[in-house]
């Protein structure tokens, strides 16, 4: 199961970027789904087994998180808020 991370700005998502590349984690940034945000910024996808340890490194560098929703498992299904 993957994650999708909201976050307010684009320098968010970066800065959250960083941690992650710096702790080892695997994640992914990538355009924010329409369904999700008109935002034209940035979010992260990671793995939902990961998700309570980057949610407290993240914490620790200050940096929030806005929303997170479960990726669908298939084309067409919805997100569902995470958390």
């Amino acid at each position: 199961m993957q994650i999708v991370l909201i976050f307010a700005t684009t320098h968010h998502a970066l800065a959250a970027e960083s941690v992650l590349l710096e702790q080892r984690v695997w994640h992914e940034l990538l355009p924010p789904p329409r369904e999700l945000t008109l935002s034209c910024g940035l979010c992260l996808a990671v793995r939902g087994k990961d998700f309570a340890r980057i949610e407290k490194l993240l914490a620790g560098a200050q940096i929030p998180i806005s929303e997170a929703y479960r990726m669908p498992d298939r084309a067409g299904d919805s997100y569902l808020p995470f958390g």
